[in-house]
C-alpha cells in the first residue's frame, strides 16, 4: 500500500484529489470495512495523501475490540436460549452446528485475528498464517474444540522476536511501549467515535506470564469534567514512555 501511494504522488497524471479519492477507498475497503465509501476516512485520507503519518492500528484493533465483544455477547445470548452451558464445549459445538440461525453484522478486519491466533498458537494450525478473505465461506475451515482447550500449552507471547532486528531505532522502540501499557483506543464509526479499553497484560496473565500484581487502571475518559473525552483518551495513549 505504501509503495502504491508513493507511486501515485509521483505519477504527474494523478493530481491530488484522485489520490486521496485511491485513499478513501482503501481506507473504506481494507482498514475501516464499510459498504461504501465513509465520509468519516476522508480527513484521513486527506492527511495520508499530504504525507502525515497517522496511527491507524489503534483505531483498527478498537473496531476489533468492538466487534468480538458483539459476537461474544450474540452467541452467550443464542447459547442461553437454547438452554445450553457456557463452557466452551457447548458455545463451541452450538456455533458450528446452528450458526446458521446466528446473524451477526461485523465490520472490521476479524481476519488479523486469525494471523493474530495462528503466531501465538502453533497447534490451532498446521500451515503458516495467511491473510484469509473473511467474506469468502470455507466450509470445512473449523478448529476442534480438543484443540481450543491444548492450544494454551504452546502460547507464544512474543512470537515475532526470533525474526527480528538488531538494532532498534527511536520510534520503533515507542510503538513497541504503546503496546505494552494500558490505554483506551479511540475508534471511528460511521459518524461516531467510541472507545474500547486496551489491556495488554491479562492476555500473558492467562499463561503464567505476569510477574506483578496489576492494580487498577484509571481510564481518563471517566472524568466528567472532561470536554472532549476521545482527545483525552488519545492523549493518554500517546504521553510520553517515562511518565
Amino acid at each position: 500500500m505504501k509503495k502504491i501511494s508513493k507511486e501515485l504522488k509521483m505519477d504527474k497524471d494523478v493530481d491530488e484529489l484522485e489520490h486521496v479519492a485511491f485513499l478513501s477507498l482503501w481506507l473504506s475497503r481494507f482498514v475501516f470495512p464499510c459498504p461504501t465509501i465513509s465520509r468519516d476516512v476522508l480527513p484521513v485520507a486527506i492527511h495520508l495523501a499530504r504525507g502525515t503519518q497517522i496511527a491507524l492500528a489503534p483505531a483498527v484493533l478498537a473496531s476489533i475490540y468492538r466487534d468480538l465483544t458483539h459476537l461474544k455477547t450474540s452467541i452467550e445470548k443464542a447459547c442461553a436460549r437454547s438452554k445450553l452451558g457456557g463452557t466452551s464445549r457447548s458455545i463451541t459445538r452450538y456455533y458450528l452446528l446452528e450458526s446458521s440461525v446466528i446473524q451477526i453484522f461485523l465490520m472490521s478486519p476479524l481476519k488479523l485475528v486469525q494471523v493474530w491466533a495462528y503466531k501465538r498458537f502453533p497447534t490451532l494450525n498446521s500451515h503458516p498464517p495467511r491473510m484469509l478473505d473473511q467474506n469468502l465461506h470455507h466450509e470445512n475451515d473449523y478448529v476442534s474444540t480438543f484443540n481450543l482447550d491444548s492450544c494454551g500449552q504452546t502460547f507464544k507471547w512474543r512470537p515475532y522476536v526470533n525474526s527480528s532486528p538488531k538494532f532498534y531505532n527511536k520510534d520503533y522502540l515507542k510503538s513497541f511501549a504503546y503496546c505494552l501499557r494500558n490505554s483506551e483506543l479511540v475508534g471511528i464509526d460511521i459518524g461516531s467515535l467510541y472507545t474500547k479499553r486496551y489491556l495488554p497484560h491479562r492476555v500473558g496473565m492467562q499463561f503464567g506470564l505476569d510477574q506483578d500484581i496489576p492494580g487498577q487502571v484509571e481510564f481518563h475518559n471517566k472524568d466528567e469534567t472532561i470536554v472532549d473525552p476521545y482527545k483525552a483518551a488519545w492523549t493518554n495513549y500517546i504521553r510520553g514512555v517515562v511518565e
